[in-house]
């Protein structure tokens, strides 16, 4: 076979097998386990983004979406890309919410890098240490990629618990706009207290989403879940209501810090 026929037939052999890649979803809760387990994936993750901005535009004033709301556990296959804690994710439950910034996505990237972020949840986090792993602050606002290692204890419902949080922060160009996407895990089980009648954090993962709206604001959404072991034992609906409160005292804390920011 002369070289140049051969080169043909194998490109056309390669190209017929190539595998077609599936467009993302656009469905919430697909979206997020699809993000989720896909943050790494620069080719998967624009297209993801712009079906969770559509999803978001169209749902971010309802009161619902505000407030926030159930969302079905992971499951094994959705944390695959993630080291975790040998538990099984029975007791998972997870909370979405979304709102409007009046900051553009710009001004939200200054606080992402800063090493005290107990200012994020002042009510919950009474202790919150952000380590750059990898980038750096000046990096990060020219849209490097920022890796993070948190030391973090929260209290909720009188229970307080230490644990160490991995999050990393990427800046993705999509068809439609720009945004900053984030994913949160441990990798390890931690407790208030050795042996028995501790309170252990033995599941938690997160994706968060700043959507540009136009050059000066944003649409903001995480997506957030969690297990914890108590002494006490509560209703899945007011876990489910506590993880959402949580997620709208991040929203309430970082825009009035954006907002002290401005007025300096």
């Amino acid at each position: 076979m002369r070289p140049l026929l051969h080169a043909l037939v194998v490109s056309t052999l390669v190209s017929g097998c190539a595998r077609k890649r599936e467009p993302a979803p656009t469905e919430l809760q697909d979206l997020v386990e699809f993000l989720f387990l896909n943050w790494e994936d620069d080719e998967l993750v624009p297209e993801a983004i712009d079906n969770l901005g559509v999803w978001l535009a169209a749902n971010v004033d309802d009161e619902e979406t505000n407030r926030g709301f159930e969302l079905q556990p992971l499951g094994e296959e959705d944390i695959a890309t993630v080291d975790h804690p040998d538990h099984d994710l029975s007791g998972l439950l997870g909370a979405c919410a979304g709102v409007r910034s009046a900051f553009p996505i710009e001004d939200h990237a200054t606080y992402v890098p800063l090493p005290d972020q107990t200012f994020s949840n002042p009510t919950q986090y009474k202790f919150y240490e952000r380590s750059l792993v990898e980038g750096t602050a000046s990096g990060f606002e020219s849209e490097d990629t920022l890796r993070t290692l948190n030391a973090i204890e929260t209290a909720s419902f009188g229970i307080t618990i230490p644990y160490e949080l991995k999050k990393d922060y990427k800046w993705v160009e999509t068809e439609q706009e720009r945004a900053i996407f984030a994913r949160s895990w441990v990798e390890d089980r931690s407790c208030n207290k050795d042996g028995d009648g501790g309170n252990c954090l033995e599941h938690s993962y997160s994706i968060d989403m700043f959507y540009a709206d136009g050059a000066d604001a944003s649409l903001r959404m995480t997506a957030t879940w969690s297990e914890v072991d108590t002494s006490i034992t509560l209703p899945d609906a007011t876990l489910v209501a506590s993880l959402a409160l949580g997620l709208n005292n991040v929203f309430h804390a970082t825009e009035k810090f954006l907002e002290e920011a401005a007025a300096e």
